[in-house]
């Protein structure tokens, strides 16, 4: 498999997330919100499944940015076996995702208090189902 498998497994995350974000950051009533998100971005997601690597890069103003590779200074990281990558995040469980942490087939390190509050995000993206 390449690259653009786990590129394409991440792109409709990577969009989700760039709605909710702007969403909730957006409009003259969440200027205190948007001036705090704004103040610690960007933040950096690795997500690593098998021998690919990707990175979800968090800016200013809620865009997120996919790209094929790792950042060299990660908030957090995500790594496991691409096809419970794949289950996770087509079938946006948390379920799913707590129970491949529970047996490691995916491992979770939070590198950095923007990190910790990523994977907050990144568990309530993932929890449209059960």
């Amino acid at each position: 498999m390449s690259t653009l498998d786990l590129f394409s497994i991440l792109t409709p995350l990577r969009d989700q997330a760039e709605s909710k974000i702007k969403q909730e950051i957006s409009g003259p009533t969440n200027f205190g919100k948007r001036f705090l998100y704004d103040s610690v971005m960007p933040l950096y997601l690795n997500v690593g499944g098998g021998s690919q690597e990707c990175n979800l890069e968090f800016l200013a103003g809620g865009s997120v940015q996919l790209h094929t590779g790792l950042a060299s200074s990660p908030d957090a990281t995500v790594k496991g076996d691409l096809a419970s990558l794949e289950d996770m995040i087509v079938q946006r469980s948390r379920r799913l995702f707590e129970e491949a942490e529970r047996s490691k087939r995916i491992v979770v390190t939070c590198h950095s208090w923007k990190g910790q509050q990523a994977m907050q995000k990144v568990r309530e993206l993932l929890s449209s189902n059960p």
